[in-house]
């Protein structure tokens, strides 16, 4: 009785204490947004001429002066720097994980997924490391001026692009995508027997070429994911691997030139200077595809003899499954019409977020509804 009496006590003060911060951290909360709204603009990065070097003759000398000028500068530098340093050890903090993760295998907990294994995972993770970052560079913006200043600085950024990138690479990686685009581009790949060469050659063709239509991040996804099942599962060399994603980034970069709406690049200049979908066609089209067939030709005939090599691994393992190569699961043609249309509505309004994210959020609904043709939707 009296423990029973002992834990309803500890449950109230529980619940008193959970209303007590709550009601604290509203309050800061509404209190700070008050002071935003009347707070003014605040000069967090100055313009080139508000720091007065046009006197100093070299870089050092107007480095040096524009953080004696602006001190932050420093502090915002060796924060971009150390979340540079991140990506490169991000594979070793990936390994940690995973042998947190054994670790708690070998214990035999019933819960091996623990949450120092997720966050480490989580940090190991190269997507979200400049996204991390942005915390410390938050803190370092109050502290160094007040919370007002920061929340001027992030209001007033455009995050149209990156909300873009997001939401068309999670639609272009879905599986009715991804199933159509390789039955597409196996109806090419049939012509040669669909061979590594020949499946190589497709998609680092056509897939960057596509990126007119369906933007770079799209193509990029698409190409990504095509090349991960008809090339990279045969475990090419790490030279070849590495050659291969270089050239596809490249090629993507350039394949985009078709339209004036595609590549990042195109779109910052087109509307200033008057260049449409007609003209970067005609100026631009031809140059790209001869950049993409002369850099795919180089890169063959340096790789070739690997790509050999890769194409009799390819068939040695075919011929250990008895001849019949694996097939994915069928993708009603319907779900992918659908699909196709979510894609080409969003890209046609990329430029409007409440569309884009709007659609986004109805596609995450027929998403789930037709969840047997579907993969994971991985934000």
């Amino acid at each position: 009785m009296i423990t029973k009496l002992r834990e309803r006590w500890k449950s109230v003060l529980l619940f008193v204490v959970y209303v007590l911060i709550v009601a604290v951290l509203t309050r800061l909360l509404f209190l700070a947004s008050i002071e935003c709204l009347h707070c003014e603009d605040s000069a967090l990065i100055l313009s080139g001429s508000a720091y007065g070097d046009e006197g100093l003759s070299s870089v050092w000398q107007q480095l040096v002066h524009r953080v004696q000028v602006q001190p932050f500068n420093l502090i915002s530098l060796i924060i971009f720097v150390c979340a540079i340093a991140h990506t490169f050890i991000a594979p070793k903090i990936n390994q940690l994980s995973e042998k947190m993760r054994q670790r708690n295998v070998e214990k035999g907990l019933e819960i091996v997924d623990t949450f120092p294994v997720e966050i480490m995972h989580f940090m190991g993770e190269v997507e979200v490391i400049f996204g991390i970052w942005v915390i410390p560079l938050l803190i370092a913006m109050t502290l160094s001026f007040d919370w007002n200043v920061a929340l001027n600085y992030l209001s007033g950024l455009e995050y149209t692009e990156a909300s873009f990138v997001v939401v068309i690479m999670a639609v272009a990686s879905s599986r009715p995508i991804v199933h159509l685009a390789e039955q597409c581009m196996k109806f090419i790949a049939r012509l040669g027997g669909e061979t590594v060469h020949i499946w190589w050659w497709s998609i680092l063709t056509i897939g960057p070429l596509a990126g007119s239509l369906i933007t770079e991040p799209g193509a990029m996804t698409i190409s990504a994911l095509l090349l991960g099942k008809q090339f990279y599962k045969h475990k090419p060399s790490q030279k070849l691997a590495y050659a291969t994603l270089g050239l596809l980034f490249v090629n993507v970069s350039v394949g985009g030139v078709f339209t004036s709406f595609a590549a990042p690049p195109v779109l910052m200049v087109s509307k200033v200077w008057g260049w449409g979908t007609p003209f970067m066609f005609m100026n631009f089209g031809l140059k790209a595809v001869l950049g993409i067939l002369v850099s795919n030709t180089l890169y063959y005939f340096v790789f070739r003899g690997e790509l050999n090599a890769l194409e009799k691994r390819r068939k040695a393992s075919l011929e250990q499954e008895g001849g019949v190569e694996h097939k994915t699961e069928r993708v009603p043609f319907w779900i992918s019409l659908v699909h196709i249309t979510f894609l080409a509505w969003i890209v046609v309004h990329s430029h409007f977020p409440v569309m884009f994210i709007g659609s986004f959020l109805v596609f995450v609904g027929f998403h789930r509804a037709t969840l047997p043709y579907q993969n994971n939707l991985s934000l």
